[in-house]
């Protein structure tokens, strides 16, 4: 089983977290976006379960109902090196892609989630910017990986 880390910049915030939270806070009203939160999670869960296997593969998870929902989970970010795309579509909403890369750290694996958005559209510049941004993000965490995690009281969570 691998780790979910959040990147945290150096005040603490993680850009991918507070959307993730954005959207919890809206599926607590609006219906639509509470079955992108649930394919999310499920999504995290799988991944979290499987590993890197799930790269380009299609998978299939659950809606809240249990009715199956299909789609390629994991993609390659073929024009940014060692990026994977974390991939849910709900067309009412959008188009959920958080970007991460994987590690091991202290023999665990790690799937380091660097930034989220939510596209309504198959292109976006902001998507592209994130992902250069997190080609940097890869540079700065693996060049002091224990810089992330505190393993000092047991707790490697960044979350």
């Amino acid at each position: 089983m691998a780790k979910i880390e959040f990147y945290k910049d150096g005040d603490g915030n993680s850009q991918a977290m507070k959307l993730l939270e954005e959207i919890e806070l809206l599926a607590k009203k609006d219906g639509s976006y509470r079955k992108l939160y649930v394919l999310i999670l499920n999504g995290l869960d799988l991944l979290r379960r499987h590993e890197m296997p799930l790269v380009n593969a299609l998978v299939k998870l659950e809606h809240e109902d249990g009715t199956p929902y299909s789609i390629r989970l994991i993609k390659d970010l073929v024009k940014h090196q060692d990026l994977f795309e974390f991939r849910i579509d709900w067309k009412e909403v959008g188009a959920f892609r958080a970007i991460f890369f994987d590690l091991e750290f202290n023999k665990d694996k790690v799937v380091f989630i660097t930034k989220a958005i939510i596209k309504e559209f198959t292109y976006s510049k902001e998507f592209d910017e994130l992902a250069k941004i997190s080609e940097e993000i890869k540079l700065e965490v693996t060049s002091d990986v224990s810089k992330y995690f505190n393993s000092s009281n047991g707790d490697d969570s960044n979350e």
